[in-house]
């Protein structure tokens, strides 16, 4: 009878450790409810579509700069943008011309303004 529960006792807990591996856990919590359309909370990354320009000329002293834009839509006058660096919004501008081809001027509002920086629509 030993060589029998030598087998059992080692078959048994390799058993328990199986079935103990194999469980499903559920969270603790209320359940959600089922949904046709998943949720992420992802960003949502959209194109920007209005003209971006870019500065090219700064004059501190008199606190205004020249913007060159990529194509001939340029912004109105008297229209305010946001100039961004790297991302960030680092001041503003307001489109006082004059404009010819792809290039216009504009007063530094507030802020500051470096070369290279984009000009957008805020």
């Amino acid at each position: 009878m030993i060589p029998a529960m030598k087998l059992f006792v080692p078959t048994a807990l390799a058993a328990a450790v199986l079935i103990a591996g194999c469980a499903k856990t559920r969270p603790i919590g209320p359940k959600k409810p089922a949904t046709d359309i998943e949720v992420k909370d992802e960003p949502v990354i959209r194109p920007v579509t209005k003209p971006i320009g870019r500065i090219s000329s700064v004059n501190p002293v008199s606190r205004f700069v020249v913007i060159t834009y990529p194509s001939a839509t340029l912004p109105k006058n008297e229209q305010r943008l946001g100039v961004y660096r790297e991302g960030r919004k680092v001041g503003e501008v307001k489109v006082t011309g004059p404009e010819r081809d792809t290039i216009t001027a504009a007063d530094l509002v507030s802020g500051e303004a470096e070369l290279g920086d984009e000009v957008r629509e805020n």
